[in-house]
């Protein structure tokens, strides 16, 4: 992420090792789990969207937490059917996924101003083959 557009503020901190804790105690407390990985997931879409604001990725971002949460709960309410949660785990949460999310979010650069291009790792050094 260019520095210009990092985000700043003490909520990147204290999510950031919220999260970290929370990974490292959902072990040793299932039910953690789901809701770490939702927020965890949410926290890496708020990163894009801290990058790239638009309408169009607010509503994609929403709709994979939606989706996250749903297949989450889904997975938990079947815990007690392993065939049944095993398939809806693999279609739900795997391979709807799959095609769905990539279209999706390529649909949110429909509306996206062409954005100036970051540096790259070679660019604005002035050096050359040598």
């Amino acid at each position: 992420m260019h520095p210009g557009h990092a985000p700043d503020g003490p909520l990147v901190p204290l999510l950031t090792a919220a999260l970290a804790v929370g990974t490292l105690a959902a072990p040793f407390w299932p039910p953690l789990f789901p809701i770490v990985l939702a927020a965890g997931s949410g926290a890496a879409c708020a990163l894009v969207l801290m990058r790239r604001p638009s309408r169009r990725l607010r509503f994609a971002v929403a709709g994979v937490i939606v989706w996250l949460g749903a297949g989450l709960a889904g997975a938990w309410i079947l815990a007690d059917r392993p065939v049944a949660g095993l398939l809806w785990v693999l279609v739900a949460l795997f391979a709807l996924p799959l095609p769905i999310l990539p279209w999706l979010y390529a649909r949110t650069f429909a509306e996206t101003p062409n954005l100036p291009p970051t540096p790259g790792p070679d660019t604005g050094r002035g050096g050359g083959a040598g």
